[in-house]
């Protein structure tokens, strides 16, 4: 009967033994495959923290260039625009046949203009044609 307790006994404890060994394999490859997962997320981390500076940098050189046109062109002085001159032929009317010459317009187009000013052009304009 002692040997059969003791037989009991060995195989008790191998079995403890094997379950043990088990569940240790199990957190082992548990904790390898985390280790692992640690790895990846930390290198991505890095690249992402490594694009974000990059695109940092970028914006602040935008910002920079930016801001020295601005100042550039507040500093720049006003240049008087010139008047710009172009001659335009236009073809006689079809309608009138007593004038047979095309007429000659000429087009003054300075760049700033005044609202009286283009008011009193369109105004002669408007007396020379009646």
């Amino acid at each position: 009967m002692n040997r059969i307790l003791e037989h009991k006994q060995i195989i008790h404890v191998l079995s403890e033994v094997v379950i043990i060994a088990s569940v240790s394999y199990f957190f082992y490859q548990k904790n390898k495959k985390l280790s692992q997962e640690i790895e990846n997320l930390t290198q991505l981390l890095q690249e992402q923290q490594n694009m974000l500076d990059k695109h940092e940098n970028l914006i602040k050189k935008l910002l920079d260039n930016q801001s020295y046109q601005q100042t550039v062109m507040q500093h720049k002085p006003k240049e008087k625009v010139k008047a710009i001159r172009k001659e335009v032929v236009l073809p006689p009317p079809p309608i009138k046949e007593e004038e047979d010459e095309p007429r000659v317009v000429r087009l003054d187009e300075p760049e700033e203009r005044n609202d009286s000013d283009l008011d009193d052009e369109i105004q002669s304009e408007l007396n020379e044609l009646s």
